[in-house]
């Protein structure tokens, strides 16, 4: 798999010898699966082995067939398709069996943020791991995590959220935490495909390819642009006004990046590491694209 790569790298979380990796450079995993990155190293799943690359460079081999990886910044959590969980700091830890959970029933889905650790059951139940939450739904499909926040998307494309909100990152009009997953009224009747959450800000990916952010914009994260005017937090889904549709969005701990329709990338946010353009400017709010993104 070809991977493309830029940013940070004073701890060689990518192959180049170089701290501030300016512009992409691609680089070919042989019988890569999947990679998740953090601060200080990348994690990579490379047949049924989880590797890490930058502040410790080893190669860990793991019983069972991996489904999963997710990673924080300082540990990273494994899903394996019998649904066990597996904890890797200074070593491989087994996560005990989760409370409540049925002899039949497994993990199939993870997400890990700072604060928080996400764990999604075949019959819909819902843990912050290791406590079981009250909410109960066969019907999510996509689990996300921002640093102290969570957002769920049901297959009827509705948006939940809980966590901390003190930044407007839980989209319900407000900066209250929740401690069990509610659904964003602002969403209602939007049709939503996709979900993405940043360090402290959230984004959701509509069906028509329209984007909707909220949260934290402290770095100019949501994208708003011209119409920023100073906004810090949106604590309300905003719909962004682009000139083309999106059809993917990526976030990091205060940028945002989306994949249009034409297979154009465009960002806003945080560049103090020329994650999003070398640049000397370490922050993108406008641009003469709508949206603000560049």
């Amino acid at each position: 798999m070809k991977v493309y790569y830029n940013g940070f790298n004073l701890h060689r979380q990518f192959p180049s010898p170089q701290d501030l990796v300016v512009n992409f450079i691609d680089h070919v995993y042989q019988d890569l699966e999947n990679i998740e990155v953090s601060y200080h190293f990348a994690v990579l799943l490379v047949a049924n082995v989880v590797a890490f690359r930058g502040a410790k460079n080893e190669t860990i081999p793991v019983d069972g067939k991996i489904r999963q990886i997710s990673c924080n910044e300082d540990k990273v959590l494994v899903l394996l398709t019998n649904g066990d969980l597996l904890k890797i700091t200074e070593s491989v830890i087994k996560v005990p069996k989760l409370m409540g959970l049925d002899d039949d029933d497994t993990v199939v889905q993870i997400s890990t943020g700072s604060k928080l650790c996400v764990a999604l059951t075949k019959k819909g139940l819902l843990y912050n791991v290791p406590n079981k939450l009250e909410f109960v739904s066969g019907d999510i499909i996509e689990v996300k995590t921002g640093r102290e926040h969570c957002l769920l998307l049901d297959k009827s494309g509705n948006v939940f959220s809980f966590g901390r909100g003190s930044r407007g990152q839980l989209g319900h009009g407000c900066l209250d935490d929740e401690s069990e997953p509610k659904f964003i009224e602002a969403l209602g009747g939007v049709k939503i495909e996709a979900i993405e959450a940043g360090g402290w800000h959230s984004c959701a990916l509509s069906k028509e390819g329209d984007l909707y952010v909220w949260g934290w914009n402290g770095s100019g994260q949501l994208g708003l642009g011209g119409s920023d005017d100073g906004v810090s937090i949106m604590a309300t889904p905003q719909v962004l006004d682009f000139d083309f549709n999106i059809k993917k969005v990526g976030c990091g701990n205060k940028h945002t990046v989306v994949l249009t329709d034409e297979g154009k990338l465009f960002g806003c946010g945080w560049n103090k590491y020329k994650q999003l353009k070398n640049d000397e400017n370490e922050v993108f709010r406008d641009s003469d694209k709508k949206g603000g993104m560049k």
